[in-house]
């Protein structure tokens, strides 16, 4: 008795194709270097792929939304200080700040630092 393959004993289910599909189907299996079947498993799997990678995204896209608010949250609590004086008054002791974040982002650093919370480093402006 002849043993039976190892693809012949995979999981298998009839696929009613509309029609044309199976000769579409072909020629981009043919045209892939693939069978048929490979063609279709390859599909399928690139299906479930695109879900993760679009749950992914959606994981990408609520954190970045959580930053954002945060951020905005930041700049209303700060809207009371001049940023652009003190931006002013950076770039003349050769802090080139081109963006409020970069202001935020150096005094956070330079109290915290003075404060024993951080580790002092150069800030990362242009001179």
């Amino acid at each position: 008795m002849a043993q039976k393959s190892k693809s012949r004993k995979l999981d298998q289910y009839i696929v009613r194709f509309p029609e044309g599909m199976r000769d579409a189907l072909k020629a981009e299996a043919e045209q892939n270097g693939r069978s048929l079947n490979a063609e279709i498993v390859a599909r399928l799997e690139y299906t479930f792929e695109e879900v993760l990678n679009a749950l992914g995204i959606q994981a990408l896209a609520t954190r970045m939304q959580a930053t954002t608010e945060a951020l905005e949250s930041v700049f209303y609590n700060i809207r009371e200080f001049d940023l652009e004086q003190f931006m002013a008054d950076q770039a003349k002791a050769g802090n080139k700040m081109h963006f409020r974040a970069e202001a935020v982002d150096f005094i956070m650093r330079d109290y915290l630092s003075s404060k024993g919370y951080a580790i002092k480093r150069s800030p990362p402006f242009d001179k």
